[in-house]
């Protein structure tokens, strides 16, 4: 036996022994109402409580054998682990020189994760606790929806890692699976090893199966490696690797590939038989300002895609969703910034790809743009200030003409209150200059463009006012806003193509209204926006697009809003969108539609009409024991289902499963560009946490 120093006392009436080992650090603490002694035993009766520096044990009665290093507990023992219960019994032997326990019956619960193991007995050793016929499951105890019945398997718990022989599953009383053997991790610690696999079926990829493998060598990185097979389309591998910072930043990359087999490759034209491509997400502060001393401030933010179609992301389970993408056009984006406490400098890139182009040579892609910005500051007087802005930017591609543009600008502006306070008056003038150096093809009007430049001295005046006034009923806030442009002293050389901006080029005004509506418990009910430019210059339009949003709470459950775009040009307009939605604890709906025509110009001078037409509608309603949801979307223009669905879902701690009916149009790159596909399937999902997790997709 260790050496070991006992000392009795006296804790708040109740008697109480610790333990020490001979480095004087303490083993444990053996408390009861009622304590004696005989010979080498000591026995302690009523509220018997055992602590360790890990846990707690209560218990009704406890022999403690100080001789041969042992101590038996009886009548409802209970063990815990911080604040949690973490396993229950009526007879608990505990060798305290062999850090072994026996207990009888055993009843093992985790905190974490909610699994428990109920047996008619179990060992302990070495952190394994050992158990014959047993019963586990994470739903409740009284009435489980899951449980395994085994035959007999050991639980880690270090390593959380569980071990069953025989064991078979029930959805409640019915039988569902067997395996003669089932080894899972029962924690939410990483650890190296297989991840759930997902299967699938359609009439034209075949059976699809997909095993992820999980790769966790360090706390702050990991890796997961997702072989996959479609029997009658192909075979690919896709990888993903995640690691933490000293600020707990998560830098994710994505890379993979997949290879489509020939015959499917010639049965539907694609324009790649191989899809690849790659991601890298990252975002952080304090990156490198440590190394500049002139800024307090720095950050980082990447969110890179590169693909050769859009099949690369489909065939993913993050699928489409972890990439931005709009309107069919992806945006990849590198964005790095100094701050100071007057200066700010960054750098940019974006890149893009239109998914509904077969190669996207003719797209612009910015790479990179460089600005420096000195903040607004005071000179002379307080309420005159100004700022500094220079930007360059390259924007480049493979086929037609590329640019480099460099812009200053220099505002000078003056702000005074008006009509105690009532009203704010700000005028301005602006020195703005830019070039820009062309460099390739023109192919729109087959010449090569001629360098441009421009400067000029542009004079700016804006009147504002905030207001607000309380009535019985309601509180209301107003914001009126004016902004007028006149340009002065002005030359321009050159070619100026039409995706490149000239500030204080035209004579133009800007109004602008916004107003926001309380109730007396402070809750928004109403606002309103308007906004409408106006251009004086002979070659422009005398009126902008008319900007209208507005929406209406009727109370905490509904709302309506609606966006107009009103087009004084083509005296219609050319773009709308009305949604109705209700929202409450178990239910929601959504009912809107989304209108767009508009007359577009593009980079290399043509022109072409943007359209988009449609319904949709949506809503979720919980049950008690399921909830039912449903989606579609209607093209009201071309009379068809852009997409819809219905399905069934229920989640609960320990279960969850989710049945879908799918049909949507899905857009596939083929060598003549992308071609609509019509897309039908089944998906079921289940999850027996922390066991079981299958997804089946069945196609037609």
């Amino acid at each position: 036996m260790a050496a070991a120093l006992l000392l009795p006392l006296c804790l708040w009436g109740r008697a109480t022994l610790e333990r020490f080992d001979k480095d004087q650090n303490k083993i444990f603490e053996f408390l009861a109402d009622h304590m004696d002694a005989q010979d080498k035993i000591l026995l302690g009766k009523g509220n018997v409580t055992l602590i360790n520096l890990d846990y707690y044990v209560t218990a009704q009665y406890a022999k403690y054998d100080t001789q041969n290093g042992y101590i038996d507990l009886e009548g409802e023992v209970n063990v815990f682990k911080g604040n949690a219960l973490y396993l229950k019994s009526q007879t608990v032997r505990i060798e305290l020189n062999s850090d072994y326990a026996f207990l009888e019956p055993f009843y093992l619960q985790d905190s974490s994760t909610g699994m428990w193991i109920s047996s008619s007995q179990a060992d302990f050793s070495n952190e394994e606790y050992r158990f014959g016929e047993s019963v586990l499951s994470t739903c409740n105890a009284s009435n489980p929806i899951w449980h395994i019945e085994m035959n007999e398997g050991t639980y880690d718990a270090q390593s959380e890692w569980m071990s069953m022989w025989g064991p078979k599953l029930y959805f409640y009383r019915y039988p569902v699976f067997y395996s003669p053997y089932l080894s899972f991790s029962a924690g939410y610690k990483r650890k190296t090893g297989l991840l759930y696999p997902s299967f699938s079926h359609s009439k034209d990829d075949g059976f699809v199966y997909n095993q992820p493998i999980f790769i966790a060598p360090e706390d702050s990185w990991d890796v997961t490696l997702s072989p996959q097979i479609r029997t009658t389309r192909g075979k690919g591998l896709f990888g993903e690797f995640r690691m933490a910072d000293e600020q707990n930043n998560i830098l994710w990359f994505n890379t993979g590939f997949f290879r489509n087999t020939q015959s499917y490759q010639d049965e539907y034209d694609l324009k790649n038989r191989t899809h690849l491509g790659y991601q890298l997400k990252y975002q952080r502060q304090s990156l490198l300002n440590t190394y500049f001393s002139h800024f307090d401030e720095d950050g980082i933010y990447v969110d890179f895609t590169h693909l050769n179609d859009i099949d690369y992301l489909r065939l993913q389970k993050e699928g489409e969703e972890s990439a931005d993408i709009r309107n069919k056009l992806l945006t990849s984006r590198l964005n790095y910034y100094l701050k100071g406490e007057q200066d700010y400098l960054g750098f940019y890139a974006k890149y893009y790809i239109d998914l509904s182009k077969a190669d996207n040579d003719t797209t612009l892609q910015t790479l990179p743009a460089i600005q420096y910005h000195r903040h607004t500051e005071p000179i002379f007087l307080d309420r005159l200030t100004y700022s500094a802005d220079y930007q360059v930017k390259n924007l480049a591609r493979r086929t037609g003409y590329e640019v480099t543009q460099q812009e200053l600008s220099v505002p000078v502006s003056y702000t005074m209150p008006l009509a105690d306070d009532y009203f704010s008056l700000t005028l301005g003038s602006s020195f703005y200059a830019t070039r820009a150096n062309y460099r390739g093809f023109n192919r729109s009007s087959e010449s090569l463009l001629e360098n441009g430049s421009f400067y000029s001295n542009y004079y700016t005046a804006a009147i504002n006012s905030d207001l607000a006034r309380f009535y019985e009923d309601f509180f209301h806030t107003i914001h009126y806003e004016a902004a007028y442009i006149l340009p002065g002293m002005k030359d321009r050389r050159g070619d100026f193509a039409e995706v490149l901006s000239l500030p204080g080029n035209s004579e133009e005004l800007d109004l602008k209204m916004s107003q926001f509506f309380y109730d007396s418990n402070s809750r928004m009910f109403l606002y309103h926006k308007m906004a409408q430019p106006l251009y004086f210059d002979d070659y422009l339009e005398k009126y902008g697009e008319l900007e209208n949003e507005v929406r209406y709470y009727f109370d905490e459950h509904w709302s309506l809003g609606s966006t107009i775009f009103y087009s004084h040009e083509e005296n219609r307009i050319v773009e709308s969108s009305h949604d109705l939605t209700y929202t409450e604890d178990y239910f929601s709906a959504y009912l809107g539609h989304f209108f767009r025509e508009r007359y577009l110009r593009n980079s290399e001078g043509g022109s072409g009409t943007l359209e988009a037409n449609f319904i949709r509608a949506g809503f979720k309603k919980d049950f008690e024991e399921f909830s039912l949801f449903g989606s579609l979307g209607y093209d009201y223009q071309e009379k068809y289902f852009r997409t819809w669905s219905a399905g069934i879902q229920k989640e609960v701690k320990c279960f969850s499963y989710r049945l879908r009916f799918v049909n949507e149009i899905r857009p596939v790159l083929t060598t003549t560009g992308a071609k609509p596909v019509e897309d039908r399937y089944v998906m079921f999902e289940f999850r027996f946490v922390p066991v079981i997790s299958a997804k089946i997709k069945q196609e037609q």
